[in-house]
């Protein structure tokens, strides 16, 4: 932020040379094993709003194959600047106005515009079954696919077939759904068609959540929060509410809720989808 400030004010003399190596993603991963005083390979994942929910697939596929004994993975964003703030208010991505801004992020409801950026970060410990320290739940599945053209989130019917198959579960053995649902009146819908796609009829007795209305959308950051939701969740067997949901959208019926549900559920699919046709599905159990 700073640089760009400088740029506008002085030119190319206000530039800092210093963010060409403490900005870009690979120096941020490792400048955490620098913090944690680690001796460990660091890699960094740049897949849009997938981003954190790749990052998790890819560690527990590390530790699963024992290629690592543990592994530190999330999502971090931070986009609350001039830019890129106004390259998505220019195609839709932000709301025109901060008008009763806590009511505006409204994932599914009928009466939704579009989402609210945000910021924000979760990070995750994971280690392998026989570690003995307990988890919070257990990754059983991960995919990811892209969108073919005309066909907005149609890739992430693809990548919930491929990890609820990387997890050895049949769709009408899933108990809860943790939907990327950012608010968006496209985008919900193109997530809709295709979670119908998958679970047919039986979609609207799967409890859905979408915590997008209570956190807006910290882009990269969010599928990593939504896996922390959804591990509590698990743990708790709390599902958290859809805020802001109160009108339902004829052409979005999914088994939503705007309070606080108390059902026990033993696993929980997770959805993200980003700019440039990206998504990515994860499975989670109770340990």
């Amino acid at each position: 932020g700073r640089t760009v400030e400088g740029v506008i004010s002085k030119g190319i003399r206000g530039a800092l040379g210093r963010v060409v190596y403490t900005t870009n993603a690979a120096c941020l991963a490792a400048s955490v094993a620098q913090v944690l005083k680690i001796d460990a390979r660091t890699t960094s994942v740049q897949s849009s709003c997938c981003t954190g929910l790749d990052a998790i697939g890819h560690a527990a596929r590390l530790v699963s194959s024992g290629e690592a004994d543990i592994a530190i993975c999330g999502g971090a964003d931070a986009p609350l600047f001039r830019c890129p703030l106004v390259e998505l208010r220019s195609i839709g991505m932000t709301p025109e106005t901060v008008e009763n801004a806590e009511r505006i992020d409204r994932p599914f409801d009928l009466w939704r515009t579009t989402g609210v950026v945000s910021e924000g970060a979760s990070i995750f410990v994971i280690e392998a079954e026989d570690s003995p320290r307990p988890g919070y739940s257990f990754i059983s599945g991960y995919s990811y696919a892209n969108d073919q053209p005309n066909n907005l989130c149609g890739g992430m019917a693809t990548a919930m077939k491929l990890a609820l198959g990387d997890a050895q579960i049949r769709p009408d053995a899933v108990e809860m759904i943790n939907a990327w649902g950012p608010g968006h009146r496209l985008i919900d819908a193109g997530e809709v068609r295709s979670l119908q796609q998958v679970f047919g009829a039986a979609l609207s007795g799967i409890p859905t959540v979408s915590i997008k209305g209570a956190i807006g959308n910290p882009l990269g950051a969010a599928p990593a929060i939504q896996v922390a939701s959804a591990a509590l969740g698990l743990r708790h067997d709390l599902i958290p509410p859809t805020v802001n949901w109160e009108y339902p959208d004829p052409g979005c019926m999914l088994n939503l809720s705007g309070s606080l549900r108390a059902i026990a559920h033993r696993n929980t699919l997770i959805n993200a989808h980003g700019l440039s046709g990206v998504n990515a599905s994860l499975v989670l159990e109770k340990c």
